[in-house]
């Protein structure tokens, strides 16, 4: 801490008075404390190594790793390849089996519309059958009402005509 108080000039900065209370942690005790709980001590550092020092026994199984590692390798890049055949081939496959079973519906769809169509049609080729029917036979009694209503009137000339004389 730096104290800039009277009583305390007879110190250096940075360090604390001889009479201050220093049973309270400062704060990079309670730091060093809770990090010390927290991590594992760390390694000191070796400053006269050197950057390699392998032994010669130990080449012949760093060769051999290196040669595992490779095919390891290899291995994993045709795994990858293939799965991406795969993939592309799934894709494929599940593409042509949508394409053919909306086909499929498409067709059903075209039938089922092609048959309400023909059964509108018939529909409306009866009701139009039955229509042309009630009309003929409106017309024919309407013809009949007016060949009688001509009858009757002529009947009633004659009747006039006769009654007159």
């Amino acid at each position: 801490r730096n104290c800039t108080s009277e009583n305390t000039k007879h110190h250096t900065v940075g360090t604390l008075p001889r009479n201050m209370n220093t049973h309270s942690p400062t704060l990079p005790a309670i730091h060093a404390s809770a990090s010390a709980s927290v991590l594992p001590p760390r390694r000191p550092r070796l400053r006269n190594h050197v950057g390699c020092q392998t032994d010669h026994s130990e080449l012949v199984e760093l060769r051999a790793l290196q040669t595992k590692l490779n095919e390891v390798r290899e291995e994993l890049d045709s795994v990858s390849r293939e799965l991406g055949f795969a993939e592309q081939r799934m894709r494929h496959e599940v593409r042509d089996e949508v394409e053919s079973r909306l086909r499929v519906q498409e067709e059903r769809c075209n039938e089922r519309v092609q048959f309400m169509r023909k059964y509108t049609d018939r529909h409306i080729s009866q009701v139009r059958a039955a229509s042309r029917i009630s009309l003929d036979t409106a017309r024919t009694a309407h013809r009949r009402a007016i060949e009688q209503e001509k009858l009757s009137v002529a009947a009633e000339k004659v009747y006039n005509s006769v009654s007159d004389c």
